[in-house]
């Protein structure tokens, strides 16, 4: 390229020159606007390069985009010129491949469409009737028309109503069960083909059949189906709706008042959803869940931090340094109370009132005041909130928490005023079902809200309503209206009895410590037990013992002697027969009620209740529990201690209750327990007083020391004697 050009070779470079210009040159799409509008001798040209093969002239290979872009542009000319026939091209594949789909199916009627009725006489008569032609039909429709007093218009044969086959009319008017609905839906869904189409509306029939099982008060039956729809949606893969499905779980396990068993499902919620594509409101919604799962267990601890995590104002998997009152105060100071109006405003309230009932929390509130900024702040943001969007669940944890924290700075009757308001809003979003009216007798003397629960369609949620009013009323001192919603909640739960009674125990147990909480429990308590008596006598005593515990723990002179009479009636079950429960449990029944007869005074019973708890604690033992070696540890104690107040001047009573002391001492060491340890402490001086009382009395046939001696006395008969 860098030579001289001879004379042949400028002879060949003119002759391919002519040759070019006298063909005609073709249109470039490559070329730009400007390059187009110049003429045509003026149109830059490709340059000639020489093949090093050949020694010929050729025209340079044009790079590989703008020969891209030279066949899309040909591509799009060829559709634009031939789209018509094209079209025709596409009808014609669409047409036969129609055919030849609906004459691949005529082997397999199960798996066709459904196929649609022709237009029956009716459909002619009444273009708005759907229904096929049938005498049920007719007759249905021929007793509406006739109620109205309007003509019918058919031209059929009038008959009287005395004629009418009763049966039939009844058949007609009875309006179809949703649950044959979902059933018939689940027939047609198997012949889907598509698995994963299948599997997803698999998913949504059998969360739907959950939530119309739970709505009955049929717990059993929804985690049947909710297990379904959990196996569906886990057999596809998709972990995301995995874990939508296990807090959607979670929140019906709250409203059945499992509350342990919702902790569960959120957790498995946030540990099926870990990874980069974990949806944030479903990990927001379960940390909410968990920490009310957590606090109506008990654990205010724990719930801050969950309630915490989920505002944000807490890193996850981070630990709470601070306490709870110091955490919550600074959180809300810093963060404010805005709404971000991103869908997550309604779990922020919920989370905020979980940590305004947490700091006032007895365990909690003993060392600081609770947070009532954070209730103010939830109360504020979700009364922002659109009204559709406004759940009723988040409602009852306002109206609980304003019902708890006791503003000084608010009157009673305003704290009481504004719980009740609350829980009257919950009320007005639930659904009443329209088949279900009160009787007119008892219309007047019902509440409006004990109406509206008396008519919800929804049997969990009337009793969320009528357990928080129940307990408002309570803390009100209208303990008859507090009762008359509980009443008003059995009336419609006779073929649930026993979810009722669940209901009423699981509430009572996690509200037992609010304001009037533990009286308005040993109401719930009392009112359940006629419902267990068809679940057997087992079920019976474990619930003798929870209430029975339950009024001890009130330490009242009447809640003692109620308390003692349910232990001592579950006591009777127990020693009937075979219940059941394990030696652990047996030997934690007699400890309490060793408890309850010694602050009663009666302390010979308190002894053999004792007697009865060490001995089924020493066959627990035998399982190497550590939990099982203490509470040994605390019979042997408080036996010792009881043996120790009747012993009087008795030297062989007080080598009894000595060694019961020294056994104590023993399984505290078997046990590994450390000596700084509460129980062990509490043992060691019991049983350094004992030793010395023993030897101040000269029980054990030992004198005193000098300076015993000194400071109470001559006790040693043998010193006495030598003094004289």
């Amino acid at each position: 390229m860098g030579g001289a050009v001879t004379g042949v070779d400028r002879d060949n470079m003119d002759e391919v020159n002519q040759r070019r210009e006298s063909q005609p040159t073709p249109i470039r799409n490559d070329v730009t606007h400007d390059e187009a509008a110049l003429p045509r001798a003026e149109q830059p040209r490709q340059p000639l390069e020489r093949n090093p093969r050949t020694g010929s002239m050729a025209q340079r290979k044009l790079p590989l985009n703008v020969r891209v872009r030279r066949m899309m542009s040909w591509f799009e000319q060829f559709i634009v010129r031939h789209r018509t026939t094209l079209a025709l091209i596409f009808g014609y594949c669409s047409f036969f491949r129609r055919i030849y789909d609906e004459s691949g199916k005529f082997g397999n009627p199960a798996l066709g469409p459904v196929p649609t009725p022709l237009s029956s006489g009716q459909m002619l008569l009444d273009p708005s009737v759907v229904e096929p032609l049938t005498r049920s039909s007719v007759l249905s429709r021929l007793k509406t028309l006739n109620a109205s007093g309007k003509s019918t218009g058919a031209g059929l044969r009038r008959e009287k109503p005395a004629q009418w086959n009763k049966e039939v009319i009844q058949e007609a008017e009875m309006p179809e069960d949703p649950l044959g609905r979902i059933e018939k839906a689940l027939q047609l869904l198997v012949a889907k083909e598509d698995p994963v189409h299948r599997a997803r509306l698999l998913t949504e029939t059998y969360t739907s059949l959950g939530y119309i099982h739970s709505a009955h008060g049929r717990y059993y039956e929804m985690l049947h189906a909710m297990a379904l729809a959990l196996r569906t949606s886990a057999s596809a893969g998709d972990n995301d709706t995995v874990s939508e499905l296990h807090v959607t779980l979670g929140n019906l396990e709250l409203k059945h008042h499992r509350y342990y068993a919702a902790g569960t499902r959120f957790e498995d919620a946030l540990q099926s959803g870990q990874g980069a594509n974990f949806n944030n409101f479903t990990r927001v919604e379960a940390l909410a869940g968990l920490g009310w799962a957590m606090l109506m267990q008990a654990n205010p601890k724990a719930a801050g931090t969950h309630f915490l995590t989920a505002l944000g104002w807490l890193r996850s998997g981070a630990t709470l340094n601070d306490s709870l009152f110091v955490a919550t105060s600074d959180a809300v100071d810093r963060h404010g109370c805005r709404a971000h109006l991103d869908g997550l405003d309604g779990v922020r309230v919920l989370a905020l009132a979980g940590l305004g009932l947490a700091s006032a929390f007895p365990a909690v509130s003993k060392d600081h005041k609770p947070v009532f900024r954070a209730i103010d702040c939830a109360v504020s943001l979700f009364q922002g909130v659109p009204k559709q969007f406004q759940e009723p669940y988040v409602w009852h944890a306002l109206g609980l928490a304003r019902h708890v924290m006791i503003d000084p700075s608010v009157s009673p009757a305003a704290r009481l005023a504004a719980t009740r308001r609350y829980h009257h809003r919950a009320a007005m979003q639930g659904h009443q079902d329209p088949s279900i009216s009160v009787s007119g007798k008892d219309a007047p003397t019902l509440s409006h809200i004990v109406t509206m629960c008396a008519t919800a369609a929804d049997l969990t949620s009337c009793a969320q309503n009528a357990l928080h009013m129940g307990l408002v009323d309570f803390s009100a001192g209208n303990s008859s209206l507090g009762m008359s919603h509980v009443e008003q909640l059995l009336s419609r739960t006779g073929e649930v009895s026993a979810e009722a009674a669940e209901w009423l125990i699981r509430f009572a147990r996690a509200h037992a410590w609010t304001p009037s909480g533990a009286s308005f429990a040993s109401f719930l308590l009392g009112r359940a037990e006629p419902l267990l008596r068809s679940e057997g006598e087992a079920r019976l005593a474990r619930h003798l013992f929870d209430h029975g515990r339950l009024l001890l723990a009130q330490r009242k002179p009447f809640q003692l002697k109620r308390g003692l009479s349910q232990l001592s009636r579950a006591r009777d079950i127990i020693e009937k027969g075979n219940v059941g429960w394990s030696d652990a449990e047996v030997a934690g029944f007699y400890s309490t009620v060793g408890a309850g007869q010694h602050e009663a005074g009666q302390i010979e019973d308190a002894i053999r209740s004792f007697e009865k708890a060490l001995e089924h604690g020493k066959r627990a033992v035998a399982g190497g529990d550590l939990q099982s070696r203490k509470r040994l540890l605390l019979a042997h104690a408080n036996l010792g201690a009881l043996r120790l107040q009747v012993a009087g001047a008795d030297p062989r009573r007080w080598r009894v209750a000595l060694a019961d002391l020294q056994e104590g001492r023993r399984s505290a060491r078997e046990a590994g327990l450390s000596s700084i340890d509460p129980v062990v402490k509490g043992l060691e001086d019991s049983y350094r007083t004992a030793m010395r009382l023993a030897h101040r009395r000269g029980v054990l046939q030992t004198c005193p020391g000098p300076l015993d001696a000194l400071l109470y006395g001559l006790s040693c008969p043998r010193d006495s004697e030598s003094m004289d």
